[in-house]
């Protein structure tokens, strides 16, 4: 990367003004924007990519375009410095459709220094751009003379501020070139390759022997001339190899020249399709779609399909798809002959061999009337046969092409409706039956019905409108009625017309892993109480190019963080590799920090397949066979609940049967992985293993890829909790997976109570590692130690798992406990408001027997009211009588 004075020098040198580098300044020192694609849809980042240039990891929203610009931005040698999603938004007029003023806010996606421009890059498909110079022309500009797209308005903007701006298309992209980046990445970070040396000069002569080129696969040798070796020749240009061109991971159709000019002299021999004299006519095939030019001129083309739709295309948009394959001709541009041996059925190959044999007899000098009689045809029927025979041989050069039969050519084969009633009918379809209400086509025919009385046409028949109704392209029609997710389903998986920089099966080993999580169909039970435990989840990490599992982790815990990290120290301690790519779905897992930045760590690369889940079909597949080859043969297997679960008895119960443990079903799951490792596919010839070290042998070791199992390595993996954080407890420390550690910095008042980040072993239970004062500090366990010495890696995975899952019940029953008792509680003090009713009715009834007694009462005891006073007046003031007299005995 250059320093904050060199970009100054540079700025100043191409003119840039004093905005416009404290902007470019800004862009160097900001985070990337976020970006939002309209109201209600976030454009989620699916490729992550680690840029060894920029020390920096590059992130891109398209895999078919930015991933693309982004390797060529790493391996271009003018180019110094880019930046995704640059901080600094444009912000610039124009004038719409309508003649209208109005601003653009948008986020480039690349901002390049290079060495001839400094300024955005905004990448886009072709067929997007024609889109948007149609809808918005005083935004987007084709320019057909300079074979560009291009934006006025923001390039007015740039220059403002002495920076550019430029539009870039697949147009400038070598999807084949991007390929052999992708494959020579590893071996960029490795330097330049030393020259070569007596003995490997003495060794390549020998392998061309005279010829100006040789195949990739004979002149790898592993003592002469290994792998590794060669592909750092080829990027340093010690090997020529036409990049543009041949594969690199495909070393068997490889050539390797002798050089630059033998290289050359092959490429002026390659003969590339254009398209040349288009005439009105012709036919075209884009996507398995045909096309009809309509019109054709000098800078444009004018295409028609099947559904009427129109669309024109520049000239050199054309040609560029032409020689890349995206478009093929046909028609009048195509061997004559080939097409219409191509168009011909059995049965009518099956006539023209009879015919061509009737024919050769006639040149032979057989008479007619003995051909006819034997084959029991006309005289007439041999000599028309015999003239198209002629003609063919005239016209095209192949008699045998005349007389095939034109079946399919007889009978009217023009269009029925008229082109104005054809055009109301497709119109009719896209309007009211192609929509989001989903209408029946009753409807939109009699829509159709109500327009035709309008216009006072002739409408067709119900059953021709149906016919066009059923002849529209299906995924569309579901896609407008249904949905993306729906249409997705009936599209073809191949990507057809479409060439993708990344190769999803992987163009060598550990190239591109696929990683995913599942719920498997088993019931597991304590090894301790027997209880069941429920069912657990496999993580699984499958390698593309050698369809081999390279690490696992199985847990009680739904898909999290520390599941992929137990996965990934499972396959670094297996094989001692980082893969260069993880193809993940879009979880939440995926998008931790801690995840990217150990992906990032080992210059490694994240690609998404959010939405196109076809995309994980290898590691699906996988799935289903762990399910069927192994779990379905288990006890506790959860088949019978898959149906009528009314059905469902004790004697089938899953949940009654289970008896496998996490330990146990853990060493069966390695076994099936071991066995599925070393022996090959019914569809293949090869092991996974076997394919590995072919890789290796013939595709390179890559070095830079094996990492130590280390303690480094081993921290930079440590899973966290839930939440992510513990909060701290004087007395006993933090809580992380019901353990409680301890360590002396937690006496601390300003860490007392406080919530500090946790990262945990899952291979080792005594220790956690918490985030205290701007460092991890390592935090002993004051319990369950013990148990957990002596074990085994996988043990103390399968121990802890079980450990969290058992104390994660024990807290739910505790939580239903806790409900009863309340309940149980609520009962004593309704009871208890009715017992204190009942007293507070006996006290009430008591006082009013002590208040209000009856009169017979009162007469019997012969007292008055007055008189009770009186004495009680006499009880309170005591007088003594001193004149009366004293007993003796006082």
């Amino acid at each position: 990367m250059l320093t904050e004075g060199d970009v100054v020098d540079r700025c100043r040198a191409k003119g840039v003004t004093d905005e416009g580098i404290e902007t470019v300044l800004a862009i160097r020192s900001s985070p990337p924007a976020r970006r939002v694609g309209g109201p209600g849809k976030n454009l989620s980042i699916c490729f992550r990519f680690a840029s060894r240039k920029m020390r920096l990891t590059i992130q891109a929203e398209s895999l078919s375009i930015e991933a693309a610009a982004l390797y060529l931005c790493e391996f271009s040698p003018n180019i110094h410095e880019f930046y995704d999603q640059p901080s600094a938004k444009l912000r610039f007029p124009y004038r719409n459709k309508s003649g209208r003023r109005t601003w653009a806010n948008s986020t480039a996606d690349l901002f390049v220094i290079s060495d001839d421009f400094i300024g955005w890059e905004e990448w886009k498909n072709s067929p997007d751009l024609l889109k948007l110079s149609a809808e918005k022309p005083g935004r987007f500009l084709c320019d057909t003379q300079g074979k560009v797209f291009r934006s006025p308005p923001a390039e007015q903007y740039a220059a403002r501020m002495g920076l550019g701006f430029r539009i870039r298309s697949e147009l400038d992209l070598s999807y084949r070139l991007v390929e052999n980046f992708r494959f020579l990445l590893d071996f960029l970070s490795q330097g330049v390759a030393d020259e070569l040396t007596s003995a490997e000069m003495a060794y390549l002569d020998a392998r061309y022997r005279g010829q100006r080129w040789c195949l990739l696969k004979d002149l790898i040798d592993q003592e002469l001339l290994p792998a590794d070796r060669v592909y750092n020749l080829v990027l340093s240009n010690g090997l020529c190899v036409d990049l543009e061109s041949d594969r690199l991971s495909f070393p068997e159709f490889c050539r390797v020249f002798r050089s630059e000019e033998d290289m050359m002299i092959a490429k002026r021999l390659s003969v590339y399709p254009v398209s040349g004299d288009l005439q009105v006519g012709v036919k075209l095939t884009r996507n398995g779609k045909e096309l009809h030019v309509e019109e054709a001129s000098v800078d444009s083309v004018s295409l028609i399909g099947v559904a009427g739709v129109k669309e024109v295309i520049p000239r050199f948009v054309l040609d560029e798809q032409i020689n890349r394959g995206l478009i093929t001709l046909q028609g009048k541009d195509a061997d004559p002959v080939l097409d219409q041996l191509n168009r011909a059925g059995r049965d009518e190959l099956e006539e023209a061999n009879r015919r061509i044999k009737a024919v050769t007899r006639l040149n032979a000098g057989e008479a007619v009337s003995e051909v006819a009689k034997e084959l029991k045809v006309s005289r007439r029927t041999l000599l028309v046969w015999k003239k198209r025979y002629l003609a063919g041989l005239h016209e095209l050069g192949d008699g045998y092409v005349g007389l095939l039969p034109n079946t399919r050519g007889r009978g009217n084969r023009g269009p029925r409706l008229p082109g104005e009633l054809e055009k109301l009918v497709q119109d009719v379809l896209e309007t009211h039956f192609a929509v989001k209400e989903r209408p029946p086509v009753t409807h939109a025919y009699g829509r159709l019905l109500s327009l035709c009385d309008e216009r006072k046409l002739v409408p067709p028949s119900e059953r021709t409108f149906y016919l066009r109704a059923n002849n529209r392209d299906h995924v569309e029609t579901t896609r407008a009625r249904q949905g993306d997710k729906a249409a997705y389903q009936l599209e073809s998986g191949m990507n057809q017309g479409q060439s993708m920089p990344v190769d999803f099966s992987g163009q060598y080993a550990m190239d591109v892993i696929h990683a995913d999580h599942t719920e498997l169909e088993l019931e597991l039970v304590c090894s301790r109480s027997g209880a069941n435990l429920g069912r657990p989840w496999l993580t699984l990490l499958i390698d593309c190019f050698s369809g081999m599992p390279l690490g696992y982790a199985v847990l009680y815990d739904p898909p999290s963080y520390r599941s992929i990290m137990i996965a990934i120290r499972s396959m670094v301690q297996r094989f001692g590799y980082m893969p260069s790519n993880i193809w993940a779905d879009g979880g939440a897992e995926f998008r931790s920090v801690y995840f990217e930045s150990l992906v990032a760590k080992y210059g490694g690369s994240i690609l998404r397949r959010d939405g196109k889940p076809r995309h994980g079909a290898i590691i699906e597949r996988f799935f289903g066979s762990v399910q069927t080859q192994l779990i379905h043969r288990l006890k506790g297997n959860t088949q019978a609940t898959s149906g009528n679960v009314r059905e469902l008895t004790r004697k089938v119960n899953p949940r009654l049967n289970a008896i496998w443990t996490l330990h146990e079903f853990d060493k069966a799951l390695s076994d099936l992985l071991e066995h599925l490792r070393a022996h090959a596919q019914s569809s293949e010839l090869e092991s996974p293993l076997e394919k590995y070290a072919r890789s290796e042998r013939t595709l390179g070791v890559r070095r830079n890829r094996q990492v130590l199992y280390d303690q480094k390595f081993i921290i930079s993996t440590l899973p966290t909790t839930r939440k992510g954080t513990a909060k701290v407890n004087s007395r006993t420390g933090v809580r992380v997976n019901h353990i409680d550690y301890w360590h002396s910095s937690f006496r601390a008042s300003d860490v007392r109570n406080k919530c500090v980040q946790v990262r945990y072993d899952p291979y080792d239970i005594g220790f956690v590692y918490a985030y205290i004062r701007g460092g991890w500090q390592k935090c002993q366990a004051g319990s369950y130690y013990d148990v957990f010495r002596g074990r085994s890696e996988r043990e103390l995975n399968v121990l802890l798992s079980e450990h969290r899952q058992r104390k994660g019940l024990a807290r739910k029953q505790r939580t239903l406990t806790m409900r009863e008792l309340a309940r149980l509680f609520d009962l004593f003090e309704e009871r208890e408001a009715t017992l204190s009713q009942r007293q507070q009715a006996k006290d009430s009834e008591r006082l009013l027997i002590t208040v209000e007694a009856p009169l017979e009462e009162e007469n019997a005891f012969n007292t008055s009211s007055s008189e009770i006073a009186v004495e009680s007046n006499s009880r309170n003031e005591i007088k003594v009588d001193y004149s009366a007299l004293i007993p003796e005995d006082f």
